[in-house]
């Protein structure tokens, strides 16, 4: 058996970001794999309770990455609870968040990790 060697855990929480969340993924794994942190972190996307095509879109994208999980919520409860969940299903030392809605660049997570 393997051992587990993830070291960072990147949340996602995500309520109706159908049109975002795919390229901000996308742009996550770009940005990390040519770091040192390559292979050695997670993303996690808590889908809050959309009612938009959030989930069939990280449905989607879960099939190109072997190391992203997708926690669907049936209801929204809030960026918050989100987050707890997301920890709370994390396997990383260090934990990095980022919103869905693309106001921040996924190059700020080299800087904060």
């Amino acid at each position: 058996m393997q051992a587990d060697n993830t070291e960072i855990s990147i949340l996602i929480p995500a309520h109706n970001e159908s049109e975002n969340i795919e390229k901000l993924v996308n742009e996550i794994y770009t940005n990390l794999k040519s770091t040192d942190f390559n292979n050695t972190f997670e993303v996690i996307v808590i889908n809050d309770g959309s009612t938009d095509n959030t989930e069939n879109i990280c449905k989607k994208i879960l099939k190109d990455y072997s190391n992203l999980k997708i926690i669907n919520m049936k209801l929204n409860s809030g960026k918050a609870y989100a987050l707890d969940m997301g920890i709370q299903n994390s396997k990383g030392k260090i934990i990095g968040t980022i919103d869905a809605d693309l106001q921040y660049s996924s190059k700020n997570l080299i800087d904060m990790i």
